[in-house]
């Protein structure tokens, strides 16, 4: 797959030879008005546009409001993620429309947006892709932990005639507390799951069985420094491709994971920078590096009132058993793993057996604002 990252003056491009081919066939889907409606981000004024009473705003222009733009031509996709905020000296002026007037026609598009990690319906015009106000900014969903689908808010004040969306992901917390979302969040009992975490950013990957026609469910929600969450195995499936046994890079800021076809089998290593949603090759070696990084996890860990060390290996936590059997537990039927020709017991989110009595293990959970990791064992 070709890597393409552009500016926005690059992504404008492109996507007005799209919607150029797609006009000179003659396929409008719609005309553009002039408002006198003015619209803000998160207080700052952006050009608008109105189609069929309702206000659109480009992808491409929200770039300096704090966003990460980038646009994949393989897949014909844009991708728009709040990462940040604006410049304190951003505060570009914009003048009112009048009412009514054409303005020009909007086209229908074989490029599909992506804001926040949710698919958005979007138009091409001006060569750039347009998506609504009112859309960007709906009420909960269950799409999104029933928060607001794309993590946005909007309101409109008819007297003064201002219609303001609120991107900032202050609305919805820290990353600590998007990080207890996804710890909490649950489809149903699944029967796979694995958490891992690197600085400010946690993913919890599980797989649920029981769909119809004997089908099975993915998430693999992560989370970012601001608070964001998304889904990034369904951003994986955009390019056609499988995610598994995801890790995280050494400074947080990729998810490496292993490319493999719907039945399982293994095909390559990719990566997924996680601001701009771009999938890219990846060496085996720098993926191996990276399952293989050990050290002291930045979570503190308590097994019954007893603190024990807890370790970080592949971004996953992991328990020294040698320290398990010093506290009198168990691990003789307790599957490890070997590190510096140390055996070392993985977390599960759910529990972990630890003897010859399969009724017996551990359960515990995870304090994203503590860092800590409460455990105590069960008979």
């Amino acid at each position: 797959m070709k890597k393409l990252l552009f500016t926005t003056a690059a992504a404008s491009v492109m996507l007005f030879s799209a919607a150029s081919v797609s006009a000179a066939v003659g396929d409008i889907a719609g005309t553009i008005y002039t408002t006198d409606i003015l619209t803000q981000i998160d207080g700052r004024a952006i050009p608008s546009y109105s189609i069929d009473g309702e206000t659109l705003i480009a992808l491409e222009d929200l770039e300096p409001y704090g966003f990460t733009l980038y646009y994949n031509d393989n897949i014909r996709t844009v991708f728009l993620t709040k990462t940040g905020e604006p410049s304190s000296s951003f505060y570009p002026y914009v003048s009112r429309g009048t009412v009514g007037e054409t303005a020009g026609y909007y086209y229908d598009t074989d490029i599909t947006a992506v804001v926040n990690g949710q698919s958005v319906t979007a138009y091409a015009i001006n060569g750039k892709m347009v998506a609504k106000v009112e859309e960007l900014g709906q009420t909960g969903s269950l799409s999104n932990f029933g928060r607001y689908p794309y993590l946005m808010s909007f309101n409109y004040d008819n007297s003064k005639r201002l219609l303001s969306l609120n991107t900032s992901q202050r609305q919805f917390g820290s990353s600590a507390d998007a990080q207890k979302v996804i710890l909490d969040y649950r489809l149903w009992q699944p029967n796979y799951n694995r958490i891992i975490h690197s600085n400010n950013k946690m993913l919890t990957a599980r797989q649920y069985g029981g769909l119809s026609h004997g089908g099975t469910a993915y998430e693999y929600y992560v989370t970012l420094d601001n608070g964001l969450i998304y889904n990034a195995y369904s951003i994986a499936r955009r390019y056609d491709i499988c995610m598994s046994d995801p890790v995280f890079s050494e400074n947080g800021n990729y998810l490496y994971f292993k490319n493999t076809d719907i039945s399982g089998n293994f095909r390559d290593y990719k990566q997924l920078e996680l601001n701009s949603m771009h999938v890219m090759p990846l060496d085996a070696s720098a993926y191996n590096q990276a399952a293989a990084r050990f050290v002291r996890s930045d979570y503190t860990f308590t097994l019954d009132g007893k603190t024990l060390t807890l370790y970080s290996i592949g971004s996953a936590d992991y328990i020294k058993a040698s320290d398990l059997r010093k506290n009198g537990y168990s691990v003789n039927n307790v599957s490890t793993d070997i590190f510096n020709s140390e055996e070392y017991i993985p977390l599960s989110e759910y529990e972990y057996y630890f003897g010859n009595d399969t009724n017996s293990g551990i359960k515990y959970s995870y304090d994203p604002y503590k860092k800590h990791i409460t455990a105590f064992s069960v008979k």
